[in-house]
């Protein structure tokens, strides 16, 4: 198998079960593969000003677009668990429960291990889809 068989046919995509005890029960969690963190990015970022301008993360959005692209049920992995719909019922939702799966979506998508981290990886991933 050439080199480049074996990285088109690499299964690199992290999943991480994660037990949330406030809903009683466990969620996969899937880190996003290039194409989802970039339709990812184009729902969390906003632009201010010109076009020129360098976009801003609409951190009201981060945690919820992150849940709901990366949570998966276990037993069906095909599809996200929750759609775009389900974005204001989730705000409604233990914000410790979400950080927690925050966290391991964030993690496992490559976008750091801390708010900060988080946010600067962001931050440049959406001033290099404005250039």
């Amino acid at each position: 198998m050439s080199l480049r068989d074996k990285i088109l046919n690499a299964d690199d995509i992290t999943v991480e079960p994660v037990d949330i005890p406030e809903w009683d029960v466990t969620v996969a969690v899937k880190g996003l593969t290039v194409g989802e963190q970039r339709r990812f990015l184009k729902t969390v970022r906003k632009r201010t000003g010109t076009p020129q301008d360098t976009p801003e993360i609409d951190t009201d959005k981060m945690q919820i677009q992150l849940f709901i692209a990366c949570v998966y049920d276990p037993d069906d992995m095909k599809t996200p668990m929750f759609e775009q719909a389900d974005a204001q019922a989730l705000q409604a939702k233990s914000a410790r429960a979400m950080l927690r799966v925050f966290k391991v979506a964030a993690k496992l998508s490559g976008l750091g291990d801390d708010d900060d981290e988080v946010m600067d990886e962001l931050k440049a991933m959406a001033s290099d889809e404005s250039s």
